[in-house]
């Protein structure tokens, strides 16, 4: 039994499907695996750690001519004519990216033809767009640049097609300035894009919140509100923070200031790799909702609400508004009662005691019934 340890499969089921990306009789070069026999001697494991250490080889590979099996061959290698474009297009429709990553893949290891490879690379680089493997998309738009600066024959529009999705590879890769240029040349082949008139806005934007960390936190609530699947549109900041060698303090690395850091300040800015729906979370006969808190705000600033314009930033705090029943997984576990004043999460003082906070706190509880923990919000921490 083959076990591959860390592979994103992107909700792919066991069956067909899974048959289809690791098909019978497929040759497998692995590095480094590691044995592990069974006590009972019925199901031995070749394992691999990580996904970037085993291939899928074709016939015509040079490790694979010549070699001699121990066991007949279980499949049969596709015809040369067979349309790996098709295939991977049907893939693609039914969403099944990863499945058209693989078809594409396979038809570009069966043709030397230029133009036909151009194609592939095309649309593979969107299928891996969808698969948010921005680095491969981007290799992939740079060959399809590549064959068309060769004046290789392509379908229409296959230059504003690459160049689209070239930025948008950039974008997600978080190199802004090169996204930015890359959608720059997409509205020079066409000004009427309106996905690129958008994402012209949006990097901006980021690249205003790299430079200055000034973010727009009601719109980044809404957003999440909304049910963003993939990552939010914010910019990376870094205040005055850095990482240095802390020789003085018996080796390792660590996070100093670079200067006096005033309270309420930006120090560094994010998007989550990830993003959970909180309809999603254990708990029964309860609601859950994200709602802005500070990292560091003054007691004026719970009062009158600022933002503060650089003052009072904000973060996400997760409150789980619990019923008459507790959390399915244990009572109180990972939550406890915040005192007013107290340090919540990566160290903000919050008060608990605010009339907003008693008034969700009560939202979904009978009249007249005490709370689990009486009057004070249950808050997990997040850092």
């Amino acid at each position: 039994m083959l076990a591959i340890y860390n592979l994103a499969l992107h909700g792919m089921p066991t069956g067909p499907d899974l048959d289809e990306l690791f098909p019978r009789g497929a040759v497998l070069a692995v590095r480094e695996p590691t044995y592990k026999p069974s006590a009972n001697g019925t199901c031995n494991v070749v394992r691999i750690e990580s996904p970037t250490d085993y291939e899928i080889l074709s016939p015509q590979h040079a490790l694979a001519k010549g070699a001699k099996w121990a066991t007949a061959t279980l499949g049969s290698p596709r015809p040369a004519s067979f349309d790996f474009k098709a295939l991977g297009n049907r893939y693609f429709v039914a969403k099944k990216d990863l499945l058209a990553v693989k078809a594409y893949s396979d038809g570009l290891a069966a043709s030397d033809d230029a133009a036909k490879r151009l194609v592939l690379f095309l649309n593979r680089s969107q299928a891996h767009l969808r698969l948010g493997n921005f680095a491969s998309a981007l290799r992939d738009t740079s060959a399809v640049l590549g064959f068309l600066a060769s004046d290789i024959t392509a379908p229409a529009l296959a230059e504003l097609k690459a160049t689209l999705r070239r930025a948008k590879a950039f974008e997600g890769l978080r190199q802004l300035k090169s996204a930015r240029e890359a959608y720059g040349r997409v509205l020079e082949l066409d000004a009427t894009s309106a996905d690129a008139l958008a994402s012209v806005q949006r990097v901006e934007r980021m690249l205003h919140e790299s430079a200055t960390g000034e973010y727009d936190w009601r719109q980044i609530v809404k957003a999440a509100d909304a049910g963003v699947k993939h990552e939010l549109a914010v910019g990376d900041y870094v205040g005055p923070v850095q990482v240095v060698e802390l020789e003085g303090r018996g080796g390792g690395r660590g996070v100093v200031a670079t200067r006096d850091i005033k309270a309420g300040e930006l120090l560094l800015g994010a998007s989550s790799p990830s993003l959970i729906s909180l309809r999603t979370l254990p708990f029964e006969s309860s609601r859950a909702d994200v709602s802005t808190s500070s990292l560091a705000r003054s007691r004026e600033g719970l009062r009158d609400g600022r933002d503060g314009r650089g003052q009072h930033r904000h973060g996400l705090r997760l409150r789980a508004q619990h019923g008459q029943q507790r959390v399915q997984d244990g009572p109180r576990r990972g939550v406890r009662r915040q005192d007013p004043g107290r340090p919540v999460g990566c160290g903000a003082p919050v008060r608990a005691s605010r009339r907003r906070d008693r008034q969700a706190h009560r939202i979904g509880r009978p009249r007249g019934t005490a709370g689990p923990r009486g009057r004070h919000e249950r808050r997990t921490r997040l850092c």
